[in-house]
């Protein structure tokens, strides 16, 4: 089993063993756990496959903790930094 650097726009990760996307990329388990947390927000009805496709390559443009959970402290702080 081989060992690559992350897929994902700016993560720093290079020893990752989860291939996705039909074997054509690697994911570290940090950016597969943020995945899963971004996979939750889609809507629930029918998706055809290529809108899946689509998602996780949108996904893999992103910088690492762009669609992670945070705590309500966490919002509460980053609202007050974007509103004043």
């Amino acid at each position: 089993m081989s060992v690559m650097a992350c897929s994902r726009y700016e993560c720093i990760h290079i020893l990752c063993e989860r291939l996705i996307l039909c074997s054509s990329r690697y994911i570290c388990d940090e950016c597969y756990t943020e995945l899963l947390q971004y996979k939750a927000s889609w809507p629930v009805s029918l998706m055809l496959v290529d809108d899946v496709r689509d998602r996780i390559n949108t996904f893999l443009t992103t910088s690492p903790g762009t669609y992670s959970k945070s705590g309500s402290k966490d919002i509460d702080a980053e609202f007050t930094r974007l509103t004043t």
